[in-house]
């Protein structure tokens, strides 16, 4: 087997990396001028408190918000129907998705269906093209080992239960925040199994 010389690697996430990076998201959100994020979580990162860690450093900012935490495992079609509705009614200009791979995928399909119209449904790999870019988006995993917030792929659950894809570089999110802090909560299961993927 031949040896490989060339080699060539396409990331268009701004990722930002280290210890308390998460209070660098204020500047990010100005730089690109905008105003009232929608954040997409789930009510245990509420509960646990690591939502409040953003939530706090936005406030201290005069940062508006919105927050949506209905986000669940194998996210539904109804989750990503929640949250356009939410960031549509609440005037919200970006998206900051907090959690793991289920919260920035319900961000990402939102996003589609904010900038394109329908249903998500109507763009499921197989079934049409996302053509708008999503609005801007920045993630912040709290899990290890999905890197949803560098990927061009949004997994939801049908009214079938079957898992389909939204994908393509239109929804690659514009930004990732990489804090170790905001990880270092999870149950010992969750982190080993996600650390092992």
């Amino acid at each position: 087997m031949a040896f490989q010389h060339l080699f060539s690697y396409y990331g268009p996430t701004n990722l930002v990396l280290g210890p308390g990076s998460i209070h660098e998201i204020p500047g990010m959100i100005s730089e690109q001028n905008l105003r009232k994020p929608l954040i997409v979580t789930d009510a245990g990162l509420v509960k646990a408190g690591l939502v409040a860690r953003i939530t706090d450093i936005l406030g201290d900012a005069d940062v508006a918000y919105s927050m949506y935490d209905g986000v669940e495992a194998n996210p539904p079609i109804r989750n990503v129907n929640e949250c356009v509705e939410l960031y549509t009614s609440n005037s919200c200009d970006h998206l900051i998705a907090v959690g793991g791979g289920s919260s920035m995928d319900v961000a990402k399909a939102t996003g589609v269906l904010v900038k394109n119209g329908g249903e998500i449904a109507d763009y499921f790999i197989g079934a049409g093209t996302v053509r708008e870019k999503i609005p801007y988006l920045l993630c912040v995993p709290t899990t290890y080992g999905t890197a949803s917030e560098v990927t061009p792929f949004a997994v939801i659950t049908d009214d079938d239960k079957f898992k389909a894809a939204v994908g393509g570089p239109l929804i690659i999110p514009d930004a990732g925040v990489l804090d170790p802090d905001m990880a270092v909560a999870l149950p010992l299961p969750i982190a080993a199994a996600t650390g092992m993927d």
